[in-house]
């Protein structure tokens, strides 16, 4: 049993998680039709029989209107469920941020962006002040770019608008939003519940933990803190997460170990929201739930764990194939791992830390039948011998 530890780490490379591979679900499934039996004198027939009847349950259950069956009972999760809400005012920064990050992810706002970046150039730029720091340039933009954009959309006529591509959108947008905004104690979309990290102080479960992917392909990790709802003009509402994300810059927040494993440190933030250009706010529908695992070799650290709603399939039903005809079940990160990575390697499977020796099965056999015959032996004269004692007892007391 030691000797097979050495193999578990391939085993588990090979065939992936246990729960793709195991006879649990088997073993269920064969306790429920072992449940069918009523009569033991026939009990595949009653197993038959059970089958086919709550088959056809099952088939009418799908056309029932107004009974409640296990087709169309409530979800746990409903969809965009949001729990307790309050209301609460943003602060000047909170607001600036929050209304930022909307027009920054709206569509046809990359061009006014542009304009708005070179504008601040030129005027940070005149005489003889040429060597004006990116960052510098980068700070102003972010802190000018909402009051800008507004007064801009509402010089243009009606025909500038359409010439520049200023939808409707773009201009209840431009407007921003109010200043008293719905906090959220939870929010549930895309089959996934989030939950601020202060609601979870006095549960066992992990909802806080959040995921983002750039357009750049860039990946940032992190918790959420927050979640509120915009209000546009009562015509458009965002729901916005506020998050405290994990700094990946020279490895201080963020590494990947020996394993493959995507790790974590929450002593290093990028920031803390503190600061007027920083972007602690995402969308919603961009983040993805991951759950963070405490490293106890190593401390501060955490292990990321990727996961998929229970609900939500990607296309089509059941197992995606690719054009080998090869199951995809294996989809968490990081186990995802090919197995042509493992199984092309030469894998030992013999001890290689002791020498190795020969035997001859024929002596073995001719051992085995000599002691087999010895210990008959040694039985029948015990057995005759406790009988001689027994009379010897017996005339003895006659006597």
């Amino acid at each position: 049993m030691v000797h097979l530890v050495m193999h578990l780490a391939a085993e588990a490379k090979i065939g992936g998680p246990v729960h793709y591979r195991w006879m649990y679900p088997i073993e269920r499934y064969l306790s429920r039709l072992k449940s069918y039996v009523r009569n033991r004198a026939a009990p595949e027939g009653s197993i038959a029989e059970g089958y086919i009847v709550e088959e056809c349950l099952t088939f009418c259950s799908r056309y029932m209107e107004g009974v409640e069956t296990i087709f169309n009972r409530p979800r746990r999760t409903i969809e965009e469920s949001t729990g307790v809400v309050s209301i609460v005012a943003l602060n000047n920064r909170e607001w600036t941020q929050a209304h930022r990050y909307i027009l920054f992810n709206s569509e046809n706002i990359n061009h006014f962006r542009q304009l708005h970046e070179s504008l601040i150039k030129d005027e940070l730029r005149k005489g003889h002040n040429r060597n004006v720091p990116e960052a510098v340039i980068y700070k102003h933009h972010m802190e000018k770019f909402c009051s800008w954009f507004r007064g801009h959309v509402m010089s243009l006529t009606t025909a500038d608008r359409e010439r520049e591509g200023v939808s409707d959108t773009l201009v209840a947008l431009s407007k921003g939003p109010y200043i008293y905004v719905k906090r959220l104690k939870y929010y549930v979309i895309n089959g996934l519940k989030f939950r601020s990290v202060n609601d979870e102080s006095n549960k066992k479960t992990q909802n806080s933990g959040v995921s983002v992917v750039t357009e750049g392909g860039r990946t940032f990790y992190g918790v959420l803190h927050d979640i509120i709802e915009l209000n546009y003009s009562d015509s458009i509402k965002h729901v916005l997460f506020k998050c405290k994300w994990v700094d990946d810059q020279n490895r201080r927040g963020y590494r990947t170990d020996e394993f493959g494993f995507s790790m974590v440190n929450f002593t290093h933030f990028i920031h803390g929201g503190d600061n007027i250009i920083d972007e602690p706010y995402v969308l919603a529908s961009q983040a993805t739930q991951v759950f963070y695992v405490e490293d106890k070799r190593q401390k501060d650290w955490y292990v990321v764990v990727k996961t998929k709603a229970r609900d939500v399939f990607d296309a089509g039903i059941g197992p995606q194939r690719d054009e080998d005809d090869t199951c995809s079940f294996s989809e968490h990160v990081p186990y995802n791992i090919s197995n042509n990575e493992v199984v092309n390697q030469n894998l030992s499977w013999a001890r290689d830390d002791i020498e190795g020796m020969t035997i001859d099965a024929s002596i073995i056999a001719e051992r085995d039948r000599h002691e087999v015959n010895n210990l008959d032996k040694c039985d029948f004269i015990d057995d005759e011998s406790d009988n001689e004692d027994e009379n010897e007892d017996e005339y003895t007391d006659d006597e």
